[in-house]
């Protein structure tokens, strides 16, 4: 008789042995499916995000040219304008340029900002804060005379915006630089 309950005992055993193990092996197997997706979610979230700040690395450096371009030339603009009978104000063809510039720039802005994570989307809000910066300035400049617009200002907010676009492509390559995670990126 203890040779049956001998028996008996080790099939029981190894019926919830056996259990176990596939219950253990179920569980093993979903977390691994959900590693592997968070993982390939991850791989194409930083492929996003490639395209969404390299384009706004592209916009922001044509914007910020362009800016550099009409402060430049904003005589000539103003005097061309007249000439042709409009009646316009410096003021009001920093306005325009604005018009012109601003709708190109702030898609890639939101699209960056979207796509995170903190320290990029914070990168972002520095980089609109220094654009307000640099249409503040032309507007202040286009209230003054053309002989006492100060350069040195120009100048200095220009100097904010390249510092501010060199802190966003340093946030940017550092998370670049971060492989995807099976346990998905940290909260902020």
């Amino acid at each position: 008789m203890d040779q049956g309950w001998a028996a008996v005992i080790a099939a029981i055993a190894a019926g919830v042995f056996g259990i176990a193990g596939a219950l253990c092996g179920i569980v093993v197997g979903r977390r691994q499916a959900a590693d592997q997706a968070t993982v390939e979610h991850g791989h194409w979230l930083r492929e996003q995000r490639l395209k969404a700040h390299t384009d706004l690395l592209t916009h922001w450096d044509e914007a910020i040219q362009e800016m550099g371009r009409f402060q430049d030339g904003w005589n000539e603009q103003v005097e061309s304008l007249q000439e042709g009978g409009f009646v316009v104000h410096p003021s009001d063809v920093a306005a325009r340029k604005w018009d012109e510039v601003w709708p190109e720039l702030r898609p890639r802005l939101e699209q960056a900002e979207l796509l995170g994570p903190s320290a990029v989307t914070e990168a972002v809000h520095d980089l609109r804060a220094v654009w307000r910066e640099v249409s503040d300035m032309l507007h202040k400049q286009g209230s003054q005379d053309p002989f006492e617009r100060p350069r040195i200002e120009w100048l200095l907010v220009m100097a904010r915006a390249s510092e501010e676009r060199s802190n966003f492509h340093v946030a940017v390559s550092n998370v670049m630089r971060t492989p995807p995670n099976p346990r998905g990126e940290p909260l902020p």
